[in-house]
């Protein structure tokens, strides 16, 4: 009977050996830790760009001034949002007179002006505008750029700004209200509004030099102040003077090299990939400165004879008829002055009659 009762258990503890493992014993499951939320990441702050004021004579709706916002938004793709221009047109930040003033000065970070308007600051620069003739467009601006590379005391004229690109303008015409200007002797006596040393050229021919900025041409003209505006027609037609003109006379001595300049400590500020773009950007901004300028003159040339004004072009004994009475005595006394504060005058006055004769190919007037 007990060999009966003993079997079933005997069974009992066999089965519990197999599923129980051989002889091991079973580990205890350790309990998950619960999962903790991720927090979800913050979205990247915006950049914030670098301010740069740029004080601008030019109105809105002037083709200049879209230039300036094309250039403008340029540096800002290309500097993928770190530096933004804000633009302040019409004189509303810096009158011309006070540019380079007003950019030193930290009133802006950004002005423009051009050699006929610091001929007293930077004196050798002023030589541009001379009776060698500079010729206008490219030709003028890839002559500037070898003048510039020539001459050191030319590049110490800037050393407290820093340039970020020049342009030629096209040479200033005489336009007048009552009478056409064909020779030296038909301005004698006129009262003439302009800026920078266009004035002392036409004060050579005997002219009453007014010396106003552009926002008071309008009324100095309407009212009979003055009597004739020396200037290229493009600035003729960005300050509202057209219409009142009769007569418009194309002796052009010489073309204007414009700068675009910036405060040195704010361009010494800048990181170096910032200043990179600015400077990738400067041989393009220089070119289609100076070409724009040259096609919105002659633009406007054809819209002056559209409306039935006189545009005249000097014969060439006209041409050297000014140059002996204006351009010639003009630049002996540039010379002489420049001279004098101990700069190398001549040696300008001769570098640019070398690149006159590189850069012109064919000339529009002979010398007699």
């Amino acid at each position: 009977m007990k060999k009966v009762f003993l079997l079933p258990l005997i069974i009992t503890l066999a089965v519990g050996l197999v599923f129980g493992g051989c002889g091991g014993t079973v580990e205890p499951t350790t309990p998950t830790e619960p999962t903790t939320p991720t927090t979800p990441t913050a979205p990247a702050e915006p950049i914030k760009p670098i301010e740069l004021s740029f004080a601008s004579v030019e109105p809105t709706v002037s083709g200049m001034h879209k230039c300036y916002e094309e250039w403008a938004n340029k540096v800002m793709d290309q500097t993928q949002g770190k530096a933004k221009i804000t633009i302040y047109p019409s004189s509303s930040l810096s009158a011309t007179p006070e540019m380079w003033a007003s950019v030193t000065g930290g009133v802006c970070d950004i002005g423009i002006t051009g050699n006929t308007v610091e001929d007293k600051r930077c004196p050798l620069t002023s030589g541009f505008t001379s009776d060698a003739h500079v010729p206008t467009g490219l030709p003028g601006l890839y002559l500037w750029e070898d003048l510039f590379d020539e001459f050191p005391e030319i590049r110490a004229e800037f050393q407290e700004v820093k340039i970020l690109f020049p342009f030629v303008a096209t040479g200033p015409s005489f336009h007048t209200i009552n009478k056409i200007v064909r020779v030296p002797d038909d301005i004698k006596g006129m009262k003439i509004v302009g800026t920078g040393n266009q004035l002392e050229y036409v004060e050579f021919a005997g002219a009453s030099p007014v010396r106003l900025p552009p926002p008071e041409w309008y009324t100095a003209l309407d009212r009979g102040l003055t009597e004739g505006l020396i200037v290229p027609y493009n600035a003729m037609e960005t300050f509202g003077t057209t219409e009142l003109f009769k007569y418009h006379s194309d002796v052009h001595y010489g073309p204007t090299i414009m700068f675009i300049f910036m405060n040195l400590d704010v361009w010494n500020s800048l990181s170096p990939d910032i200043q990179r773009v600015f400077e990738d950007i400067k041989p393009w901004a220089s070119e289609e400165f100076t070409k724009h300028t040259a096609a919105l003159s002659n633009e406007i040339m054809g819209e002056c004879q559209d409306l039935g004004h006189t545009v005249y072009h000097p014969t060439a004994e006209e041409i050297n008829l000014w140059d002996s009475v204006c351009g010639a005595p003009m630049t002996r006394k540039w010379i002489e002055e420049t001279e004098a504060l101990g700069k190398p005058a001549t040696e300008v006055y001769e570098g640019l009659v070398r690149l006159v004769a590189k850069y012109v190919t064919g000339k529009l007037f002979q010398k007699t």
